[in-house]
Order: C-alpha cells, then structure tokens, then sequence
C-alpha cells in the first residue's frame, strides 16, 4: 500500500544519515516512475533532475534532501479539452524516487515519495478517508457526463459507481484506471485512442445520459469504501451549464450554473491618415485590428453556507471549464475575480448569491 503525500507538505530526507554515508557531499538524481515495483531499479523512469547536496557546514551530520520543487513541475493533469467517451487517466500523482551514485560509481536506489497536487494546505485532509471530490453543490445534470478523480493507494485497478434510480433500484458499474495518455520525455498531453498500461491516477467518467431515472450517482472506492464523489442527480435537464474545475486538493469537480451571460470586450489598433475630407465618404482612421476578449457572468443562486464556504476551490482554481450541456462543448476559461470572500448568514435563512467573472482562455483578434 502506497502512502500518497500532497505536494504542497515539504518532505525532507536525510541521504546522508539514512544512507550511511560518510562524506560531506553526495552526487543525487530524482526519477519519475509510474509503477511502484520499478522504485529499486535505477535503469526505470525518467531522470528529471541531477545535482551535488552537501552538507551545510563542514563535517555536518545531515545531507537533507527534498523533492517537492523539482516533482511539482511533473504533476501536469491537464483536463481533455472536449466531451466524450475518450475520458483519460493523466498525471495527478506520480512516484518519485531518490537515487545516489556511490564510491564504486553505480546509482543506487534509495527511498521514494508518492506526492499528488495537492494545493490545499488543509492539515487536516485525509486522501484515503476523503477522496479528492469536495463539489460546491454536489447535484449533477442528467445528461452529463460525471468526471472523478481518483488516486489508487490500494492499487485495486479499478473503482466503482453506484447509480441510485428514483424507483430506489440500484446498479454498480466498475471503471478500470488506465494510461490511455501517450506519455513521452516531454511529459505533454497527448492522448492515444486506446487502453494502455494501468495507472495509479487519474480520471473516471460516466453519461449520465446513458441512464433514465437516476436519482443518485456514487463513485466508490473498492478497498474500504470511501466514497470519492457523491452527486444528487437533477430530474430534469434545466440548465443549459455546468463547469468542471479543479478543486483545491487536486481533484476535478463540476458545479451547474444558474445563468451565463456572454461579452466581447475590444482592443481596438487604427491607424490616420491623410484624405481629401472634401469627399464625404473618405477615411482619415482606419481600425486595422481588434483584440478580442471574450468574456462571462457566471451566476448562481441560492447557495447555503456550507456551499459557499467551498467557494474558494472554484475561484482560486487555476484550470476552469465551461460546458455547454446542449452543444456537448467544452470552453477553457480564466476567472478574472482576484479575492473570494466568506460569506455566511448567522441566522441560516437566507442564501448566498454569486457572481463571478471569467474570460475565454484562448488568444482572438478580428481584422
């Protein structure tokens, strides 16, 4: 069993102690491996950073060690930029060994971390007893596809959902994790269209649209039942919106929306000059180019205080999507609101509305 580490809790590791080494410096690398039986061979995984650590005076007893800088660039989850069956597991989490070159000059493996992207800086949250999925308002559209995210501690292969029909029949369905990511050197997002190798992290998804009549939908992992997401399942498909964001524990979640308004804001580039203003019709400005910014309201109604107070894992999410229901379309966005901001109501009786900003997370121009 695998213990995971979010990345954001410094681990420091004594190589020196821990290795019995007797020297004031030791020559370190740090590979990325996507099994954990590959942890004790150095010939496995890529090689993502070399260097000397010594320690920090002379005839120091410590040569500390910590991997979260160098890992956190190689945690990419990049979210696929369109609906569909081709969900696929990507990087959540990965494993991070420690490697030192001894006096006979061989790498020697020597300990390793599983560190997922976590950027919480929540003390008190338990991956293994809470999952990664803390929605806002946890109530989903019927006819969208529900997304997961899951780290496999127990390495069980798969995980589970539980549909829940109004007529109170249930069905359990098993998803299996796989690399259907065709990862290289480069560590980018590009997708193959078929299984590959299992995989420790990543995405599940189900269409809701697939099933008449859900009430509940569950995705449960199998070891000891914790329930990785949990969503009420609307009657009716009432709202045309819906994002998916990447909460503060590193896990994607979705949230419908109860309006969108959309804009287009300017950036205009002219140019003068000189004309026979004799002629009615001539132009002395000439608008050659217009940056294009398109931009979004994005409301919703009625929120409780339990509901607000995750507001935060939306608005300082770093990756949003705007999903259009009806079109089966994806839009990348940035949410331009720079502060989120508790609010409650002592008394409990009313409720909380919500606006927030957001632009297109793609470069336009018309000319």
């Amino acid at each position: 069993m695998a213990t995971w580490r979010p990345i954001w809790k410094r681990v420091e590791y004594d190589l020196k102690h821990e290795a019995g080494l007797t020297g004031d410096s030791v020559r370190y690398r740090i590979r990325v491996i996507d099994d954990i039986q590959d942890a004790g061979d150095p010939t496995e995984g890529e090689v993502i950073h070399e260097g000397i650590a010594t320690t920090s005076t002379a005839g120091g007893q410590s040569i500390i060690i910590s991997p979260n800088e160098v890992a956190a660039d190689y945690l990419s989850a990049p979210f696929q930029n369109t609906t569909g069956g081709g969900w696929h597991s990507q990087l959540l989490g990965r494993i991070f060994c420690l490697d030192y070159w001894n006096t006979d000059g061989l790498w020697i493996a020597q300990t390793y971390w599983c560190l997922y992207g976590d950027w919480s800086y929540d003390y008190d949250f338990d991956i293994e007893a809470m999952g990664l999925a803390h929605p806002i308002r946890a109530i989903a559209a019927p006819n969208q596809w529900l997304v997961a995210s899951v780290i496999d501690w127990d390495e069980v292969l798969a995980v589970q959902f539980l549909l829940t029909f109004a007529d109170g029949r249930t069905l359990t369905i098993s998803r299996d994790l796989y690399r259907a990511a065709d990862f290289n050197a480069d560590f980018n997002a590009d997708f193959a269209t078929t299984e590959g190798e299992h995989s420790l992290t990543g995405y599940v998804a189900l269409f809701l649209g697939s099933y008449t009549g859900l009430a509940r939908v569950q995705v449960i992992y199998p070891t000891n039942s914790v329930v990785i997401a949990d969503y009420k399942v609307a009657e009716q498909a009432c709202n045309r919106y819906a994002l998916y964001y990447r909460n503060a524990y590193g896990g994607m979640d979705s949230l419908l929306l109860d309006g969108v308004q959309r804009k287009e804001n300017y950036a205009r580039s002219s140019i003068t000059r000189k004309i026979d203003n004799s002629v009615r019709g001539a132009r002395a400005v000439q608008n050659y180019r217009n940056g294009l910014t398109e931009g979004w309201e994005l409301r919703l109604n009625n929120l409780t205080d339990a509901e607000a107070a995750r507001m935060h894992h939306l608005v300082g999410s770093a990756e949003v999507y705007l999903c259009d229901l009806i079109a089966d379309t994806l839009t990348p966005l940035v949410l331009t609101d720079t502060e989120c901001v508790d609010r409650t109501f002592a008394n409990g009786r009313k409720r909380i509305d919500w606006k927030l900003a957001a632009t297109t997370a793609q470069v336009m121009r018309r000319e």
